[in-house]
């Protein structure tokens, strides 16, 4: 295979001596050699994990090391990475998760034969790992004719899955500086102004389930991040029909009032329930009513919250 297209893989890392190793050794391993690795530092406030990831990038002389002068979160760490890239195309991997040896080839494959097309996102199935990475499940969300309505009803794909053209942050603009949700009101961005998807439909990114260190384990945090997604999903909306409008409403009040009730905000909560029901009420069920009723205290993430729930059922 000619490897004519440099792809450029951006990996942020913050307090994550653990995985990072794996993550950059994932990258080193594709078979598709026409990379440049491109690490960013965002520890400036943790000067032995800084040290730790100095030397690091110093044992791997194909890595580029970026340190961030102070610590600016995993959206503004990206766009850190973006800047300096000089791929055509841009891989992303988080720092606890890791690629399948072939994934780049595959995606380049895949690229170089719609290349003259507008094309803004190529994104791979996914394995869910535990932290030994031990295969527990698969994420295969396969692209629809209107991936724009597709992704405001819930993520199509996480950053570990995406290449981008670089084109594209050029004229769509980087990644906002959210709690969280960065990677949802990205892709936002990228499908609002019409760009086409590709899916290589096989799992050959590899996403760890661990709470460490994670942000969707804050309720406040995610809270911010679901109401700026709404935000931005409001400025598409021109593009959608009235029920599917409706139904992107139903699925992110939902989200967004489970936080409320994750923080124990149960009269927030309840109207936004009672709202939900007004745009479509198939996106909510008894037990998200029974969710207001459960006192949060001692659970500190969604999932611990959901899990009780269930139990109550």
């Amino acid at each position: 295979m000619e490897n004519d297209i440099l792809v450029s893989v951006i990996i942020p890392t913050h307090n994550r001596k653990d995985y990072v190793g794996e993550a950059i050794q994932s990258v080193i391993g594709q078979t598709y050699k026409n990379l440049e690795i491109i690490v960013v530092d965002d520890n400036a406030n943790n000067p032995e994990v800084r040290q730790f990831i100095q030397n690091l990038c110093l044992s791997h002389p194909q890595c580029t090391l970026i340190q961030n002068a102070t610590n600016k979160g995993g959206a503004l760490t990206r766009n850190e990475g973006i800047k300096v890239c000089k791929g055509e195309l841009i891989s992303f991997l988080d720092d606890d998760d890791t690629y399948e040896p072939t994934r780049i080839e595959e995606v380049v494959n895949l690229y170089k034969e719609h290349r003259n097309e507008k094309i803004g996102l190529i994104y791979t199935f996914c394995h869910s790992c535990d932290a030994q990475l031990a295969i527990v499940g698969r994420y295969e969300q396969r692209p629809t004719s209107n991936p724009l309505y597709r992704h405001m009803c819930g993520c199509l794909c996480a950053t570990s899955q995406w290449v981008i053209p670089l084109c594209v942050f050029e004229d769509v603009g980087m990644f906002e500086d959210t709690p969280c949700k960065q990677d949802s009101i990205m892709l936002l961005k990228i499908l609002g102004e019409g760009y086409g998807v590709l899916c290589v439909e096989k799992c050959l990114s590899n996403f760890r389930l661990h709470q460490s260190g994670r942000i969707s384990g804050n309720f406040q945090t995610h809270l911010a991040g679901e109401n700026n997604l709404l935000s931005w999903q409001r400025k598409y909306y021109s593009q959608l029909s009235s029920d599917q409008i409706h139904h992107v409403e139903g699925c992110t009040l939902r989200r967004i009032m489970l936080n409320h009730a994750g923080l124990g905000n149960r009269y927030e909560a309840f109207k936004l329930f009672l709202n939900i029901l007004k745009q479509d009420r198939t996106c909510v069920n008894l037990q998200d009513f029974m969710s207001i009723l459960l006192k949060p205290q001692g659970m500190k993430s969604l999932r611990d919250f959901r899990n009780r729930v269930r139990t109550l059922r």
